[in-house]
């Protein structure tokens, strides 16, 4: 199987316009991605069905870009598709680790999946739902807190039945401080403490292949959240890189 180079859903170029988009909404006016002046490697991951292609080895997509474009800092927007894995430290997770310890002076910012529920017999979000290769310790994992869009009236009963009688009646977007409540939680299951950062997750502007789409033109998920934070690694201070070197060998 061969992944296809098109943009089938238009999620990647979501993604790419949340780092480094420069684009005119009938909107809201100009919108300007995070880092309007990065260069971008992009690589095909999905299958004509909508299904990814990922390999076990992330090495296998993480080196080529690094030592052929002189790529740095690594976007990764998906998650390991497999209920057996959640939270688990994984093979995905491993090969990112490594590839981190042998390149240092690489980022990989990956997302915590979108696997936030309220726990059975309860009235919070459950922990313990991250999402592999975003369980691996050199990565910086990237959770989804609430934007505030005061026109955006949606709630999270409104998602599905899966966030109970009382945060279901919350809105996506009304609590800057919160987090958004499909994000997935850590522990991992070896106990460490993951996300590592949040940014916004909700109500967030999205632009499709050929223009800005009014008719939905705004998304939720942890996915666009991963853009914004390794764009702000792209002016990363000088402590960086010493943060960066204390990287784990795999196990």
């Amino acid at each position: 199987m061969v992944a296809n180079k098109n943009d089938l859903d238009g999620h990647g170029t979501h993604l790419a316009s949340c780092a480094l988009g420069c684009a005119t909404s009938d909107i809201v006016g100009e919108v300007v991605g995070a880092a309007p002046e990065a260069e971008l490697v992009v690589q095909g991951a999905q299958l004509e069905s909508g299904a990814m292609l990922l390999p076990d080895d992330l090495n296998e997509i993480l080196a080529p870009p690094y030592e052929d474009d002189g790529a740095r800092i690594f976007n990764g927007s998906w998650n390991q598709d497999d209920s057996q894995a959640i939270a688990a430290y994984t093979l995905p997770s491993r090969s990112v680790d490594d590839f981190v310890h042998a390149a240092r002076d690489a980022v990989v910012c990956l997302s915590v999946g979108n696997d936030g529920a309220v726990a059975a017999g309860t009235t919070a979000v459950a922990h313990g739902s991250i999402l592999p290769p975003a369980t691996a310790k050199n990565c910086i994992t990237v959770g989804a807190s609430e934007n505030v869009r005061p026109e955006i009236k949606a709630i999270y009963s409104s998602l599905g039945a899966s966030f109970g009688t009382v945060i279901g009646p919350n809105g996506l977007a009304d609590c800057a401080d919160g987090m958004a409540a499909f994000s997935s939680r850590g522990p991992v299951q070896d106990g460490r403490f993951k996300p590592d950062v949040v940014a916004p997750g909700t109500s967030i502007l999205e632009r499709s292949p050929a223009i800005i789409r009014s008719s939905h033109p705004r998304r939720r998920a942890t996915r666009p959240t991963v853009p914004t934070v390794s764009s702000a690694a792209r002016a990363r201070p000088p402590r960086w890189s010493r943060v960066v070197a204390r990287s784990f060998a795999s196990g």
